[in-house]
């Protein structure tokens, strides 16, 4: 509300003193003395309009809204066509609640004065409150046209556009209100926030630390750069904001949950934890804080109490697709399958597959088809980076290509672990290779420091934003960008949907399509992905001629590892083996395997070791099938890869699963010496044992249906001839055919990356390439 001066000449000089003295009692905020002026006034003047609409004025600042109506009121009654005073009581009316009435002295307000801005702006307030945005923006550019220096229309027209879904009007809107009123913190606030969605994170970061200086006590506005800050892996700076927004909000349980998640995001999982169940102190109700207190949980190794929390969220909340993917899968790792049933299922239903809210990776161990795959992976992919700004191109350069890897997975990890020799092999005449690391800077394995010493750049950029890994990559002049990590774990997905390099591709670390336009191909072979599947892929086939996994000939296999009775192994007996994790395990195959070990007397199954619960329901599951508990055995975790290798030398089939095969598990195999029966299913992940197979010539152990699979396996743990046979020629091809022939295996691919730039080059869209032998 704001006072308006005399419209007349007073009657008297003494009524006029009283009434100056009190406007600028107001103006010094001496609210008492004001109110003393104004009575003077009255006493002198009962029918003062001023007066009386000053006492309302002072009322309302002093927090007595009845009193603050009542005075003007009374000043309406003796001038009923002011057009201020129909102003500033529908204010007061609208903050009661009473928008009916507000709306209709503004209306009054407006047909006594046409070109009053300010009750056009606030029936635009009253209009927008009621849902009405179109009548909200017509009112709003009205006030503009009257006055076009009033930042709050501007202000407020931002919000109308927004309510339409009208961004990039509503950033101009703002743009001009801060453009009248730089200091404005709302308007700053708000255009930050829709850049940020936008992914324009560097000028969303300047407007949000300026609303910060503009209004350091503005709880929301500190939050919100915590939370670009955050997004931009600025952890620390964002742990900042987040506690100054707590200090001045205490108990927040938005700023708690974004505290937590930051803390979460840090390694530091006690503190993530406390910070969830302070916001759950405050919103007990709220699905989303339980599912993140549930995923913190299972980080910190505390799988029971993070199941619990994954629950909990369903139940306050059936649609919440984050928490339904987490506790299928966590459930599935336990190998709980008669509870993963009824959620599986629901996992695939259009709302949760369009959601984007589920790991695209947790849904390959559930029979998921390759349409329901690139579904849900499209949705992760519009959910989370639809709205990231590619980074500006550099000028196209000539030469052999510079040729990027993107991976957390540098580190203990099975993608290091494939991926280490060929880092040594790769030819500097051919390629520029540089590798970025996203995790594990801490780690000093013997793998992560042998690839630090094979790639010619290697670049940690784990405490970079996204924006300054991803502009490290384009001042690098990468000009084909492998992201090694796709949707898994740790990976930082927005590195590459900022596009900075011109050629980008999915390789190795997951096995599907990432559903991103900003990623041009996947590098695989045409038994993992058929012709006939590339509509299911959103990237373009770069079909390498023989198998798209590289692999290492430099493993070293173990040569005393103790015999079968040190491994848990009986004396004697077939020995069926299944080193897969136990996510991949599915009643459907489990079915498979109690089968067999019925049918071959003495035998066991030698699986991975898993969770307790995992191990003690996979008895229980054994059991159930009149297979004695004890023929199942558990290998534990061993110190080396090579001693792991060479305990395979106890075990006499590998089985595969499905519909998520073994992928370095069964590469594994095969170079230890283990034979590996599969079954090809419709997905990428659930076809790359086939791969490796024909890539060792041993198509003879990939079939294509479960029961031709239990057939084989079945023979060939009766037909101890027919397995000596298989074993003797996978020795002899160990080292003459394409799997493990790194260096031919090499020089291919760096061939796939020469056709990717030479196409590129040409100006042409990516398409399928196939690498001749």
């Amino acid at each position: 509300m704001h006072v308006i001066a005399p419209a007349k000449p007073a009657h008297s000089e003494t009524v006029q003193r009283f009434f100056r003295g009190a406007l600028a009692d107001i103006e010094r905020g001496r609210l008492a003395q004001a109110r003393n002026g104004c009575a003077s006034v009255l006493a002198l003047e009962p029918d003062h309009v001023e007066a009386l609409h000053a006492l309302g004025i002072i009322a309302y600042r002093e927090g007595d809204i009845a009193g603050a109506a009542g005075w003007l009121r009374r000043a309406l009654e003796r001038a009923s066509a002011r057009a201020d005073i129909l102003n500033n009581l529908a204010n007061l009316l609208a903050e009661s609640g009473d928008n009916d009435e507000a709306a209709r002295l503004l209306e009054r307000a407006i047909r006594c004065d046409p070109e009053f801005a300010a009750a056009r702006n606030n029936l635009g307030n009253l209009r927008r409150d009621r849902g009405e945005p179109l009548a909200a923006e017509t009112l709003y550019r009205e006030a503009q046209r009257l006055d076009p220096s009033y930042a709050a229309a501007h202000h407020n027209l931002g919000l109308a556009l927004e309510d339409q879904g009208r961004s990039h009007e509503a950033i101009a809107s703002y743009l001009e209100a801060i453009r009248l009123q730089p200091d404005n913190a709302r308007s700053r606030n708000n255009v930050g926030l829709l850049l940020h969605k936008q992914g324009d994170c560097g000028a969303a970061e300047g407007h949000l630390r300026a609303a910060v200086r503009a209004d350091p006590a503005d709880p929301d506005a500190r939050n919100n750069l915590g939370n670009l800050l955050h997004d931009e892996g600025l952890l620390e700076e964002a742990l900042v904001e987040y506690r100054e927004a707590l200090r001045l909000r205490p108990g927040s349980a938005p700023v708690l949950a974004n505290l937590g998640a930051a803390y979460h995001d840090q390694g530091r999982f006690d503190d993530a934890i406390a910070a969830y169940r302070a916001g759950l102190a405050q919103a007990p109700g709220d699905a989303g804080l339980h599912h993140n207190l549930g995923a913190v949980l299972q980080d910190a190794g505390r799988p029971e109490q993070a199941e619990a929390g994954f629950r909990e969220a369903l139940r306050l909340d059936s649609g919440n697709s984050a928490a339904l993917g987490a506790l299928a899968f966590w459930l599935q790792r336990c190998c709980a399958w008669d509870e993963v049933r009824p959620l599986a299922a629901a996992l695939f239903s259009d709302h949760h597959l369009r959601s984007g809210r589920m790991a695209p990776f947790a849904l390959m161990s559930f029979s998921a088809s390759p349409a329901e795959l690139r579904r849900a992976a499209e949705a992760h992919v519009a959910a989370e980076y639809s709205k990231v700004v590619p980074l500006p191109r550099r000028p196209l350069l000539s030469g052999r290509p510079r040729v990027g890897y993107l991976s957390s997975d540098f580190r203990e990890h099975p993608v290091a672990y494939l991926m280490a020799e060929l880092f040594e092999l790769h030819d500097p005449a051919r390629v520029e290779v540089f590798a970025y690391s996203c995790q594990g800077a801490g780690s000093r394995s013997a793998v992560r420091e042998r690839i630090r010493g094979a790639a010619r750049h290697f670049v940690d950029v784990e405490p970079l934003s996204p924006h300054r890994a991803a502009r490290r990559i384009v001042e690098d002049g990468i000009d084909i960008l492998v992201d090694l990590s796709g949707h898994t774990q740790f990976a930082r997905g927005r590195i590459t949907a900022l596009r900075p390099a011109p050629v980008q591709v999915n390789f190795l670390g997951y096995p599907g399509t990432l559903g991103a336009p900003y990623v041009d191909y996947i590098l695989t072979d045409r038994f993992v992905t058929p012709p006939q599947a590339q509509e299911h892929f959103s990237e373009k086939f770069v079909y390498l001629p023989h198998c798209y996994q590289p692999n290492d000939r430099r493993k070293e296999i173990a040569e005393a590892v103790g015999g079968r009775t040190q491994c848990g192994l009986p004396r004697e007996g077939f020995v069926f083996c299944s080193f897969n994790k136990s996510y991949k395990l599915t009643p459907g195959m489990f079915a498979v395997w109690m089968r067999l070990l019925k049918a071959v007397a003495g035998s066991v199954l030698w699986l991975s070791d898993a969770s307790a619960t995992a191990m003690e329901n996979l008895r229980r599951e054994a059991q159930r099938q009149g297979v004695d508990a004890q023929r199942l055995v558990f290998a534990p975790r061993v110190d080396t890869v090579a001693e792991h290798l060479g305990r395979h030398r106890h075990a006499d089939l590998f089985l595969d699963t499905l519909p998520y095969n073994a992928h370095t598990t069964a590469s594994d195999a095969l170079w230890a010496g283990l034979p590996v029966v599969t079954c090809a299913g419709e997905t990428f992940a659930g076809r790359v044992a086939g791969s490796l197979l024909n890539a060792i010539g041993l198509p003879e152990l990939v079939t294509d249906t479960l029961a031709d699979y239990e057939a084989l396996a079945l023979r060939l743990a009766r037909e101890p001839g027919l397995l000596a046979g298989l074993k003797a020629r996978l020795e002899q091809n160990r080292l003459t055919w394409p799997l493990f022939d790194s260096a031919r295996y090499t020089r291919d691919l760096e061939r796939a990356y020469e056709l990717m730039w030479e196409r590129y080059r040409r100006g042409e869209a990516p398409g399928l390439i196939e690498v001749p032998a």
